[in-house]
């Protein structure tokens, strides 16, 4: 241990000054001193510990060097830190009162040694003759410098967050990514403490807060232990710290069973295919869901995604579940069991195969016939999510048609079939078909739209002007209809008048003078209007016979702008019986079934009805 002191004897000092007893005292004093110097150089040294434990901790480019505290009291400790061991030079050269020095903004990739010793200061006072007081000496001791350290500045430690088995041959490793760092090497051990090795380089190109990784080079069986770390390949800096070890062993992935009936005594099962390194699948079945589970079947295709078991009891609850297998040198590794699903066994769904109408108000379905049916039930609705309510059965196995009625033009209905099956009296149903919607549109509707009126008369999606009399009289038919009329001693009597319309727009003009004659007005007709050519340039609708004038003389055309009478004699409802009511049985027939009263922007025409309101 070095000693460092700043002592001299006072007894000494005074001596010097006389000549006479120098030669004397010389002597005395060098025997003294030459018999009692290992006693004094013992008695003035002083020891002072060395620190212990040095250690050194490094993120990115910060450090923090510590070490055990040795002294209470007056003691500091010396710092240095040095690259690469160069102690002549030191980068740093400190003290401090703690135990603990930070050293900030260091070179990446750089190695850094670090030491320290113990220093301790004492203080004592001495009389001296000649000043005649105490005098103050101090004295500095070092310790001998601790054992060195060194680090080098990279990247922290990634956080691997988990690591985990992706199926059979694959585990995915997921860890949260630096601010400073795009790019990390991977690292992979088959025992926790074994030499690690690089089999990845991944980047962050989307700077994303957590990155993933997939090792496909695995296989069930053996645990993998991996570790994360940043990495730049545009720097000559070493790899950043390792993260923590975390591991995994790839088992094949859990699979999603499904299971539906697939007759009334057999339940079809399927599943996705296994993924890479699956050999196959296991299936169980239990009778209660936390019943006994027997292993009903061994798949060793592992392309093979589905099963049917068959000799099953109708209307019985049957539970299921299965797992996948991968095998390596003959042992088998499982995954996890899927769920557990239920599935009873039922005749199947029928299909609707077509509803066509049979009337105004009827509609006749046929569907598919189902294996093993007795018999089929009809149920209809409104609207598509609406309650569905039975309309009819079939207690048929080999009749699969049906004819709904009571339903109104111009509404949409919607319609699904169940079969079922009878077993000791009971019925066993199967699930409802697809649902098949109907619009009854045997005549025209209210807010029939525009195209659907173009194809019922042209069967097209567009309005057809003729071009001659000619060619319009080829779609025109004759009709007669039934209407009240009023004798002149002013009693009603019924009376038959024809007209022409367009074939195709006939059976509604039909159904139309039908319930104008059933009303309870009775409304009197004596003159009526169809079909009629107008010439080349006409607009009116009588020229394709889809329109109809109504006594024209008391139902007149009459300006908007003056209410001059444009065509026909006068309008007087409620005075004269042939002018049309507003709210009557006529106007009410006639826009049920998507006629428009003569009404435009300069003129009203209070005898005419037309199917485009023109």
């Amino acid at each position: 241990m070095k000693l460092y002191a700043n002592e001299t004897s006072a007894l000494c000092r005074r001596q010097l000054r006389n000549p006479v007893s120098f030669s004397v005292l010389s002597l005395i004093l060098l025997f003294v001193f030459t018999a009692c110097m290992p006693f004094l150089s013992h008695a003035e040294e002083k020891v002072i510990p060395v620190p212990a434990n040095p250690h050194v901790s490094v993120e990115d480019t910060d450090a923090v060097f510590s070490w055990d505290s040795v002294l209470e009291g007056d003691c500091y400790y010396h710092v240095q830190m040095s690259k690469n061991e160069n102690w002549d030079t030191p980068e740093e050269d400190v003290t401090t009162w703690g135990n603990s020095y930070n050293f900030y903004s260091l070179t990446k990739g750089e190695k850094y040694a670090f030491r320290v010793q113990a220093v301790q200061e004492v203080t004592e006072e001495t009389w001296s003759e000649e000043a005649g007081d105490y005098i103050s000496t101090t004295t500095t001791y070092y310790s001998e410098w601790s054992e060195i350290v060194t680090a080098l500045t990279a990247y922290k430690a990634p956080q691997l967050t988990s690591v985990q088995s992706a199926g059979a041959a694959a585990i995915t490793l997921k860890w949260n990514t630096l601010s400073d760092a795009q790019t990390y090497r991977i690292y992979r051990c088959e025992s926790a403490d074994g030499n690690y090795q690089s089999i990845a380089i991944v980047t962050n190109s989307d700077y994303a807060d957590a990155m993933s990784y997939t090792d496909k080079n695995v296989h069930a069986g053996t645990t993998y232990y991996y570790k994360v770390c940043a990495y730049n390949p545009d720097f000559t800096y070493p790899d950043g710290y390792l993260s923590e070890a975390l591991s995994a062993s790839p088992i094949p992935a859990r699979l999603k069973l499904a299971a539906k009936a697939a007759s009334y005594s057999s339940i079809h099962l399927s599943w996705k295919k296994g993924e890479t390194g699956v050999s196959g699948y296991k299936i169980y079945q239990a009778e209660s869901k936390n019943g006994s589970y027997k292993r009903i079947k061994t798949i060793t295709d592992p392309k093979t995604t589905s099963y049917v078991k068959k000799k099953l009891t109708i209307g019985k609850n049957y539970y299921y579940k299965i797992i996948s297998y991968t095998t390596v040198n003959d042992k088998n590794y499982y995954g996890d069991y899927s769920s557990i699903i239920k599935a009873v066994p039922s005749v199947i769904a029928s299909k609707i195969q077509t509803i066509k109408l049979a009337g105004i108000t009827k509609a006749e379905l046929t569907w598919e016939k189902v294996p093993g049916a007795h018999g089929y039930v009809i149920y209809r609705a409104s609207s598509k999510d609406g309650t569905y309510k039975k309309i009819g059965a079939v207690k048929s196995s080999k009749k699969f048609t049906y004819t709904a009625s009571g339903m109104k033009n111009g509404r949409t209905y919607y319609f699904k079939v169940k079969a079922y099956r009878t077993v000791k009296e009971k019925n066993y149903y199967g699930p409802a078909s697809a649902i098949k919607r109907k619009l009854m549109n045997k005549l025209g509707y209210a807010g029939e739209p525009y195209e659907s009126r173009c194809n019922r008369i042209w069967k097209t999606d567009h309005y057809k002007d003729y071009t001659s009399s000619k060619a319009a009289s080829k779609d025109m038919t004759k009709i007669s209809v039934k209407v009240w009329d009023i004798k002149s001693s002013g009693k009603k009597y019924s009376r038959t008048m024809s007209l022409s319309v367009h074939k195709n727009i006939a059976p509604t003009v039909k159904q139309i003078f039908k319930e104008i004659y059933n009303g309870s007005e009775k409304f009197p007709i004596h003159s009526l209007g169809g079909y009629s050519w107008r010439g080349d340039s006409s607009s009116s609708e009588h020229c394709e016979g889809l329109a109809i004038d109504i006594n024209p003389n008391e139902n007149a055309m009459i300006s908007k702008t003056d209410g001059k009478v444009l065509s026909g004699s006068f309008y007087k409802p409620g005075k004269n019986p042939y002018s049309i009511p507003k709210d009557g049985d006529v106007v009410k027939a006639f826009e049920k079934y998507g006629f428009y009263w003569g009404d435009w922007s300069t003129k009203r025409d209070y005898m005419h009805f037309s199917y485009f309101g023109n």
